[in-house]
Protein backbone atom coordinates (compact mmCIF):
# COMPACT_ATOMS: atom_id res chain seq x y z
CA UNK A 1 0.00 0.00 0.00
CA UNK A 2 1.19 3.48 -0.80
CA UNK A 3 2.15 5.38 2.38
CA UNK A 4 0.15 8.36 1.12
CA UNK A 5 -3.03 6.28 1.19
CA UNK A 6 -2.72 5.39 4.88
CA UNK A 7 -5.54 6.72 7.06
CA UNK A 8 -7.52 7.86 4.02
CA UNK A 9 -9.91 4.91 4.19
CA UNK A 10 -8.94 3.44 0.82
CA UNK A 11 -8.08 0.02 2.27
CA UNK A 12 -11.23 0.01 4.36
CA UNK A 13 -13.41 0.79 1.37
CA UNK A 14 -11.76 -1.92 -0.72
CA UNK A 15 -12.00 -4.49 2.07
CA UNK A 16 -15.62 -3.60 2.83
CA UNK A 17 -16.47 -4.06 -0.86
CA UNK A 18 -14.99 -7.58 -0.82
CA UNK A 19 -16.58 -8.27 2.59
CA UNK A 20 -20.04 -7.34 1.30
CA UNK A 21 -19.63 -8.99 -2.09
CA UNK A 22 -18.80 -12.33 -0.46
CA UNK A 23 -21.17 -12.02 2.52
CA UNK A 24 -22.82 -15.31 1.45
CA UNK A 25 -19.53 -17.25 1.67
CA UNK A 26 -19.25 -19.39 4.82
CA UNK A 27 -15.55 -18.71 5.50
CA UNK A 28 -13.82 -15.39 4.81
CA UNK A 29 -10.12 -15.86 5.63
CA UNK A 30 -7.26 -13.37 5.52
CA UNK A 31 -3.63 -13.90 6.49
CA UNK A 32 -1.30 -11.34 8.03
CA UNK A 33 1.81 -11.28 10.19
CA UNK A 34 0.95 -11.88 13.85
CA UNK A 35 3.32 -9.07 14.86
CA UNK A 36 1.83 -6.46 12.50
CA UNK A 37 -0.25 -4.38 14.90
CA UNK A 38 -1.64 -2.12 12.15
CA UNK A 39 -2.93 -5.00 10.01
CA UNK A 40 -4.27 -6.91 13.00
CA UNK A 41 -6.16 -3.85 14.24
CA UNK A 42 -7.51 -3.26 10.72
CA UNK A 43 -9.03 -6.75 10.42
CA UNK A 44 -10.30 -6.73 13.99
CA UNK A 45 -12.07 -3.43 13.27
CA UNK A 46 -14.27 -5.42 10.86
CA UNK A 47 -15.13 -7.88 13.61
CA UNK A 48 -12.76 -10.56 12.38
CA UNK A 49 -11.38 -12.95 15.00
CA UNK A 50 -8.10 -14.83 15.32
CA UNK A 51 -8.28 -18.52 14.43
CA UNK A 52 -7.86 -19.70 18.01
CA UNK A 53 -10.89 -17.63 19.04
CA UNK A 54 -12.99 -19.79 16.71
CA UNK A 55 -11.50 -23.11 17.82
CA UNK A 56 -9.85 -23.47 14.41
CA UNK A 57 -6.40 -24.21 13.13
CA UNK A 58 -4.71 -23.25 9.89
CA UNK A 59 -1.76 -24.92 8.19
CA UNK A 60 0.75 -23.71 5.64
CA UNK A 61 3.73 -25.04 3.78
CA UNK A 62 6.99 -23.43 4.85
CA UNK A 63 9.01 -22.33 1.81
CA UNK A 64 12.17 -24.39 1.43
CA UNK A 65 15.22 -22.65 2.80
CA UNK A 66 13.19 -20.50 5.18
Amino acid sequence: MNIGSLAQGIGSRLFRTAWERFAHVRMFHVVTDIHDEVDNHFYQSFGMKKLEEGDMVSYFRQPSGA
